[in-house]
């Protein structure tokens, strides 16, 4: 059985798997350039929030997350076993960190890596992270490689007759749904509480609701007198055509990556997802909203109306 567990820089089990990680470094490019110029940047006594990974019991694996200003965090200290590697742990450990700062508020995540390091390098790409000009201290070190990775979808933010409206991280997204009689309202449930969404203006309204996870609907307080259908990464769908034309097409390759497909009622179709951790999207029932989530959250837009069309 396989557990991640919350903790923090002072953790005995994390505290080792740095030394294994140093000490693996060392073996893979220890020779080819200096890494003591790296340790004052991997202090572990700054750093609040990490996850040591156990398989049975046994601590075999980690990595954390460090404030690196109001905006960005930054990964740092990922390390999975050599015996236990290739098995998805090192991107599910990612993936709960990255859920993590989702939590904390921040809008991007940043790393520094190796070119070296090709095997990381591939892993990352794979979850999403881009390259980007070095940054901070490693502004002036050519061996070091850079990455970043957006906590919410920008390629939603420039849909031409929508505008965003909500933009939100939600940690441990789990469901979520229109309202038929309200559609401007969504549903969305987490593992830490349940919400009502204002499409239009961003309220959050909390609630109590009670689901059902295979037939994918949901009551709730906030909502009354009508079911509401449901959907999220483990199943259930939305309304994927509008009845004003729009619809999305989606397409997840045997690798698990998921691309999604924008097909506006006028215009050129455009893909707005091709990655991993994709949940659902869908419109509201009068084709006024389309939400997306995804395991960075939840981004809501709103389709224009034609004097607002013409105006812009």
């Amino acid at each position: 059985m396989t557990e991640f567990k919350r903790t923090d820089g002072k953790d005995k089990d994390f505290i080792e798997n740095c030394r294994l990680l140093d000490m693996d470094l060392d073996r893979r490019v220890g020779k080819k350039i200096q890494r003591d110029k790296y340790k004052q940047y991997n202090r572990l006594d700054e750093i609040r929030q990490a996850i040591v990974v156990y398989e049975n019991g046994k601590a075999i694996g980690g990595g954390a997350i460090r404030r690196y200003d109001d905006e960005n965090v930054e990964l740092k200290r990922v390390f999975v076993h050599t015996a236990y590697q290739g098995k998805g742990i090192g991107s599910r450990l990612v993936f709960l960190l990255i859920e993590w700062a989702k939590e904390l508020g921040y809008q991007r995540i940043i790393l520094e890596t190796g070119e070296l390091l090709a095997e990381s390098c591939a892993v990352y790409k794979k979850l999403g992270f881009q390259v980007i000009p070095n940054y901070g201290a490693y502004v002036n070190m050519p061996e070091s490689l850079c990455m970043a990775r957006d906590l919410y979808n920008r390629d939603l933010c420039d849909m031409k007759g929508w505008e965003v409206t909500v933009k939100r991280a939600i940690g441990g997204l789990e469901w979520v749904g229109f309202s038929q009689k309200h559609p401007e309202k969504l549903l969305c449930i987490s593992s830490q509480k349940i919400t009502v969404l204002d499409c239009g203006n961003g309220d959050i309204t909390e609630s109590k609701a009670e689901y059902d996870e295979e037939n994918h609907i949901a009551v709730c307080a906030a909502l009354p007198d009508e079911e509401i259908m449901i959907a999220g990464q483990y199943g259930g769908k939305m309304e994927q055509a509008s009845v004003q034309g729009d619809k999305v097409l989606i397409e997840t390759s045997p690798d698990h990556i998921t691309t999604v497909t924008f097909v506006p009622a006028s215009g050129a179709s455009r893909v707005i997802f091709q990655n991993y951790g994709y949940y659902t999207c869908g419109f509201s029932c009068d084709g006024t909203y389309f939400m997306f989530a995804q395991d960075a959250g939840i981004t809501v837009l709103r389709k224009l109306c034609a004097h607002e069309r013409s105006r812009g």
